[in-house]
């Protein structure tokens, strides 16, 4: 009988390290993956590449008063559909064009990726760049969606960035930007005093 307990302890004291062990090994392991997701998102080459699918237009001719950038990702078509048909069509409020695009980073679903090539090609208001589309890279697309608005409509005169998961009243937003009156240094948004930013990568 004490043989037997012995052995069971022996047995429960080596599980309990090996189990420990892969603890630590898994730790580990994910740390080193989410180092991989997040580290190209910090690379400054990554934000000189040129987009993989912008939208053709002439801002110039026809400058928006609003550009609403949404952040979204592969598998959220319906998602995007659907804002295409309410809130995000595009349309004049007033004398006020309001238009909407989405931004997305690089899938690794060839599938998906050619239904989204096909749905820039329907809708033209598909901004994506070349890199890992992924919740640790949504500063780049928010980066991606203010380097295009510079850099291919920069006659926009604002722009607000919002989620799929978001609902947005262009009209009553037109009315209050068109009742500030001013078109320069105008930030807008739920302000938190006293908050900071969160530095630590693995957070």
């Amino acid at each position: 009988m004490l043989r037997l307990k012995w052995i069971f302890a022996t047995t429960l004291l080596i599980f309990c390290f090996g189990f420990c062990v892969l603890l630590l090994n898994l730790q580990d392991f994910c740390t080193i993956c989410r180092k991989r997701i997040y580290s190209p998102s910090l690379r400054s080459a990554t934000v000189r590449e040129t987009f993989q699918l912008r939208p053709k237009i002439q801002c110039e001719r026809n400058p928006p008063f609003l550009v609403l950038l949404v952040t979204t990702t592969h598998s959220q078509k319906e998602a995007r559909n659907v804002i295409r048909q309410t809130w995000g069509k595009e349309r004049l409020i007033g004398d006020k064009l309001v238009s909407t695009y989405f931004l997305l980073g690089a899938g690794t679903n060839p599938r998906l990726q050619g239904e989204l090539t096909g749905e820039s090609n329907t809708y033209n208001d598909i901004i994506q760049r070349d890199f890992i589309d992924s919740y640790y890279n949504l500063t780049l697309k928010t980066i991606m969606g203010i380097e295009w608005i510079c850099t291919h409509c920069p006659q926009t005169t604002f722009v607000m960035k919002t989620d799929t998961d978001m609902f947005v009243n262009p009209l009553y937003l037109v009315e209050l930007l068109v009742k500030k009156n001013q078109t320069t240094d105008v930030f807008t948004g739920s302000l938190r005093l006293h908050d900071a930013p969160i530095r630590n990568n693995h957070s």
